[in-house]
């Protein structure tokens, strides 16, 4: 921690394909933000990286299948196992 005692500041950095599926790979936990009828909805999903594809399990009818065959924004998270929340 910087001595103002506050967190550095994020930054972004590249990474390669194979970095991005290495840390994709250890979380389990994601966010996929897709269409619906009413509208863009993001929703918590487990998933797996599966060769070159991110994989989750739904059941018809929830808000993830409702983007089969659509393009999605995925995002990878984590659960905090000490306060047990993503």
């Amino acid at each position: 921690m910087p001595q103002s005692g506050r967190p550095a500041a994020p930054s972004i950095t590249d990474q390669s394909t194979p970095e991005c599926r290495a840390l994709l790979s250890t979380h389990g936990v994601g966010r996929i933000a897709g269409p619906t009828v009413t509208g863009p909805v993001i929703g918590p999903v487990n998933c797996s990286v599966v060769g070159d594809a991110i994989v989750f399990r739904t059941a018809s009818g929830t808000t993830p299948s409702q983007a089969a065959g659509c393009q999605v924004a995925f995002e990878v998270d984590r659960i905090d196992e000490a306060f047990a929340q993503g």
